[in-house]
């Protein structure tokens, strides 16, 4: 938030596409009010998995801060559609987004400021991103989750 409130940019928004629950949602939007920047700040809700490519290939970066996930496959799809991902360093996606993403402690906003700063310098399509987001195409995975299943089940009666 306060890098769309200190940004000379007018066309910055921050977008959030999540579930809110009516007191969280509100609790968003006071904060926001209270600050002077709720015509900045979207909160979508949910919206159909097939528009998400429209929104990851327009934002500047696609961001989760998470202290709690496991593989968490928005990051892929934006990496896909060749977008810079700025994830946490608390979870398991540092490992996915490996190198080829900016890995910061959610904690501290100084970091996620700069992290969100150098992505608004990125080219697009951010080409890191999308080589690794190859890495995690469904072909494969497939193919090799029939390998491992294949070996776990020879000699079993």
């Amino acid at each position: 938030l306060e890098v769309i409130h200190t940004s000379t940019r007018r066309d910055l928004h921050l977008i959030i596409i999540a579930r809110f629950d009516d007191y969280n949602k509100l609790l968003v939007k006071s904060f926001c009010r209270r600050l002077g920047f709720s015509d900045k700040v979207h909160l979508l809700g949910t919206v159909p998995h097939h528009e998400l490519p429209y929104f990851y290939s327009a934002c500047i970066a696609f961001i989760s801060l998470s202290y709690l996930e496991t593989f968490c496959i928005p990051v892929i799809e934006a990496m896909a559609c060749g977008t810079p991902v700025i994830v946490s360093n608390k979870t398991s996606l540092p490992e996915v987004v490996n190198n080829y993403g900016i890995i910061v402690d959610p904690t501290d906003i100084t970091e996620i400021k700069d992290a969100i700063l150098e992505c608004m310098s990125i080219s697009r399509p951010f080409s890191k991103s999308l080589q690794r987001a190859g890495k995690f195409k469904c072909s494969k995975i497939c193919k090799r989750l029939y390998k491992v299943f294949k070996e776990a089940l020879e000699g079993v009666d």
